[in-house]
């Protein structure tokens, strides 16, 4: 059996009045100085193995619970692309490893985000499910008892589906954790929550 664990990342840069203006990438902030110290103070379990969206805020979100462990960017745990943040699909870079905070990393294929529908049943949303099966069935396969996983809310929504539950909080820092033996069983102690 293998146990499934997935946070949203921690409070945001660009939503905090006080930083805001010191966004360099709209659609790829940091976290906010409140959410730095969130993640730090609340660092997860660390699994087996440690995944992450490659944008900036998860990575971040991340750092604490790595404990020497490397972490894996793996891009289809980006959040949705919206058009409205990046101008034009040319204008998006992922950052490099030199431009994050110092940590041992393994990146997948680098993904360049499309124009995708959101919400339930859209296609971030099987983009979400499809990576989230893909590895609870390869540790399942590999005998690795725990992955964590840091992410967006939208793919936290799409975890609680797949367990047929019914979200009802996206907080920054909340998680959802379940088991896998080739069914999902929800653990959570509630449908969300913080970490």
């Amino acid at each position: 059996m293998t146990t499934i664990q997935i946070f949203r990342h921690d409070a945001r840069m660009d939503l905090d009045d006080d930083e805001k203006d010191n966004v360099d990438r709209a659609y790829d902030t940091p976290l906010s100085s409140a959410g730095l110290a969130h993640a730090e103070l609340v660092a997860g379990r660390p699994g087996d193995i440690i995944v992450s969206s490659p944008l900036l805020r998860s990575v971040q979100t991340a750092l604490p619970t790595l404990q020497g462990k490397p972490l894996v960017l793996d891009a289809r745990f980006m959040e949705v692309y919206h058009p409205n943040v990046i101008p034009s699909i040319q204008d998006f870079k992922l950052r490099t490893e030199a431009e994050l905070p110092p940590a041992f990393y393994i990146r997948t294929a680098d993904g360049i985000p499309q124009e995708e529908t959101r919400g339930l049943g859209g296609t971030a949303d099987k983009r979400y499910r499809a990576a989230i099966q893909d590895y609870a069935d390869k540790a399942l396969r590999s005998n690795i008892k725990y992955v964590t996983i840091f992410t967006h809310g939208e793919c936290l929504a799409s975890f609680a589906s797949m367990l047929r539950k019914e979200i009802y909080s996206t907080e920054y820092g909340c998680s959802i954790t379940a088991t896998y033996n080739g069914t999902w069983e929800f653990v959570s102690e509630k449908d969300v929550g913080i970490f």
